[in-house]
């Protein structure tokens, strides 16, 4: 009769690559878990930013009015009246002024918040297309939308021959002032 040696020794083998690779696999999956719940904070970010600057407008009715918030974003230095986040001596502003403050203050945030951050305000009937180059807005109708585009992966925000392209994604928010 003959004894077979090492095959326990097999089985451990093969247990421990069974092991490692579904050590692999949960990694794998946290790491998705990770980029995923990012793209959904930065998601998050870019709506309630959308919501704000709606709220802006809604706060300035004579501008939106006058078409004010579809002009340029230039810092007049508004927000001293009529936000306490600053601390500045009041100025006197129009709603005009105030219009192209408030735009300026509420890129800057997005811009702090969400890398490579890109957008335009525009009335548009149509929405959903578009992309930072040419924002497609018709002009149709009469809601306002605000679009909102950032690099999802900022690791590959140079879009190189060495990267994989520019991961980017919009959202857009459509509403009435």
């Amino acid at each position: 009769m003959t004894t077979q040696r090492g095959f326990s020794l097999l089985e451990a083998m093969i247990a421990s690559l069974v092991i490692a690779v579904g050590l692999l696999g949960i990694a794998r999956m946290q790491g998705v878990s990770l980029a995923n719940t990012q793209s959904a904070s930065q998601r998050s970010v870019a709506i309630a930013r959308a919501y704000d600057l709606a709220d802006r407008m809604r706060a300035n009715q004579a501008a939106v009015r006058a078409g004010d918030y579809l002009r340029a974003p230039q810092d007049f230095g508004c927000r001293a009246v009529h936000y306490d986040h600053r601390h500045a001596a009041p100025a006197a502003c129009t709603p005009a002024q105030l219009a192209q403050d408030d735009l300026a203050d509420w890129a800057a945030a997005l811009a702090a918040e969400l890398p490579g951050a890109a957008w335009t305000l525009c009335i548009d009937g149509t929405p959903d297309d578009g992309d930072p180059g040419a924002p497609a807005c018709d002009g149709a109708g009469t809601s306002y939308t605000v679009k909102i585009w950032w690099n999802d992966k900022p690791g590959n925000a140079t879009g190189d021959a060495n990267t994989s392209p520019v991961s980017r994604t919009r959202v857009a928010t459509r509403f009435q002032p």
